[in-house]
């Protein structure tokens, strides 16, 4: 069960990654 992992990790990151270009 990694993928529910994997795909909470992405969309951690690409949300962390949209505030970083907000910023």
């Amino acid at each position: 069960m990694q993928a529910g992992t994997t795909w909470l990790e992405k969309s951690y990151s690409s949300m962390r990654l949209i505030n970083f270009l907000k910023d």
